[in-house]
């Protein structure tokens, strides 16, 4: 019993932060990503995802019941995966990796490791590592 809860920690983690993302990213209107206005890119192409990384990796170690370092490394691996998906297609798409995706992706991968260490701090003392 203790897994599925642990599967719909991360699930709903994932639901709370990513799904809410992508819509203000991807679904809010169209967006020309040569012109875009600095609000646009550094709040909701940078900061927002970001945040979302981050926060997506603290609430799956809060959501699960045990094991929270764990959950933390495999949110860690897929985001990373994920991240990685991302930046081959920008790269094949365009010939080249631009200098806007590269710094979104490296700000992903740093949301990431803030959350990690916020989820760290927060429960090391509880049922971090323990079963």
């Amino acid at each position: 019993m203790k897994w599925i809860k642990w599967i719909l920690g991360i699930v709903l983690a994932g639901t709370i932060t990513l799904w809410p993302a992508s819509f203000i990213m991807h679904h809010t209107g169209k967006s020309d990503m040569n012109n875009l206005t600095p609000f646009q890119y550094w709040i909701k192409f940078l900061a927002i995802p970001s945040i979302a990384f981050g926060l997506f990796l603290f609430l799956a170690c809060a959501f699960v019941p045990t094991q929270k370092k764990y959950a933390g490394i495999l949110v860690f691996t897929l985001s990373i995966v994920f991240i990685a998906l991302g930046t081959y297609q920008h790269y094949t798409d365009d010939g080249f990796l631009r200098n806007d995706y590269l710094v979104r992706y490296v700000g992903f991968i740093v949301g990431l490791i803030l959350g990690f260490s916020l989820s760290y701090k927060f429960f090391r003392q509880r049922k971090w590592a323990s079963s």
